[in-house]
C-alpha cells in the first residue's frame, strides 16, 4: 500500500514537472509571438491604415481596431496553448458605454491586452516608458494614446477624449499590483473623473493561481493553468464628490478613498 502511495505521488509531481515545463515554452512562444505581432502591426499593418485615410478620427479608430483585432488573436492562441483560461462577466456593458472613464486594478503583464481585445474603440493612458519599448512605441503613438509624462497636459487631455464621447482605461494604481497587497490608487484618476465629470466604470480583475505579477518572471508559472477573470461592475455617478473648485482636491481625496475601499471590498 505505502509503496503504491510513494508511487502514485511520484508520478503526480513527475506530471506537475512535465505540464509546468510545456507551458513555460508555451508562455515563451506567445511572448515571441506577440512581439512578432506587434512589430508586424507597427510597420506594416498600421502604415497601411494611416496611409488609408487623411481624416485623423477615422485613422485612429481603425488603427485601434486593428490593435484590439490583435490583441484578441494572442488571447485565443494562450488559450489554445492550455496557459490560460478566460472568465468574463458583464464585458458587454463596457461595448455601451460611452465618455466613460474606465479603471481596473492590475494584478498581471496582461491586463491591458484582456481589456483592450473586447474595448475595438478605446483611449488608455500609457506609461511614459512605454514610448522607449521597440515593439509598441510606433503602436502607442499611432493609437493616440496618452502617456502619462506631464501630469497637467495628462490630465487635460483625459477630460478632452471624455467630452468627446470616447471612453478611457486607466489603472489607478499606476503599475501592477505586489501580490497580497491592498489597492493604492493614485489621486489623478479621480481628478480627471471629477473634473471631466464622467462616470466611472469599475472592473475587477482577478488572476489564480498568480502569474505575470510585479516582481514575477515570465518562465515562473505556477503548478496549472491561470484562471483570468473579468467582471464589469456598475457605473460610479461621480456628481456626489464635486466640490467647488476650491475643494476639488478634497473631492478627489475622498474619491480616491472609496475607490480603494470599493476594490478592497470588492476582493474580499
Amino acid at each position: 500500500m505505502q509503496n503504491r502511495k510513494s508511487l502514485n505521488d511520484r508520478k503526480k509531481r513527475l506530471g506537475i514537472f512535465l505540464s509546468r515545463n510545456l507551458r513555460r515554452i508555451g508562455t515563451g512562444f506567445s511572448f515571441l509571438v506577440f512581439g512578432l505581432g506587434s512589430l508586424d502591426l507597427a510597420f506594416v499593418v498600421l502604415p497601411i491604415i494611416f496611409l488609408s485615410t487623411t481624416n485623423g478620427d477615422v485613422r485612429r479608430v481603425r488603427i485601434q481596431k486593428a490593435i484590439s483585432i490583435n490583441f484578441r488573436i494572442f488571447l485565443v492562441l494562450i488559450q489554445r496553448l492550455g496557459l490560460m483560461t478566460l472568465n468574463l462577466n458583464g464585458i458587454e456593458r463596457l461595448k455601451k458605454d460611452r465618455g466613460v472613464l474606465v479603471i481596473a486594478n492590475h494584478p498581471t503583464l496582461i491586463d491591458v491586452v484582456v481589456l483592450m481585445a473586447f474595448l475595438p474603440e478605446v483611449d488608455c493612458v500609457v506609461k511614459e516608458g512605454l514610448k522607449h519599448n521597440p515593439f509598441l512605441r510606433r503602436i502607442v503613438k499611432m493609437a493616440g494614446y496618452i502617456l502619462n509624462s506631464d501630469p497637467q497636459n495628462l490630465i487635460a487631455d483625459c477630460q478632452e477624449r471624455l467630452h468627446m464621447g470616447r471612453n478611457l482605461i486607466i489603472f489607478p494604481e499606476g503599475t501592477r499590483t505586489p501580490p497580497g497587497s491592498e489597492p493604492r490608487f493614485q489621486r489623478g484618476v479621480a481628478r480627471v473623473a471629477i473634473q471631466s465629470g464622467c462616470r466611472i466604470r469599475p472592473v475587477y480583475l482577478d488572476c489564480t493561481p498568480g502569474t505575470l505579477a510585479k516582481g514575477q518572471r515570465w518562465y515562473d508559472v505556477p503548478e496549472r493553468p491561470f484562471v483570468f477573470k473579468v467582471r464589469v461592475g456598475e457605473l460610479i455617478d461621480t456628481s456626489v464628490w464635486r466640490d467647488s473648485p476650491q475643494m476639488a482636491s478634497v473631492g478627489s481625496r475622498r474619491l480616491t478613498q472609496y475607490l480603494e475601499q470599493h476594490y478592497s471590498q470588492a476582493a474580499a
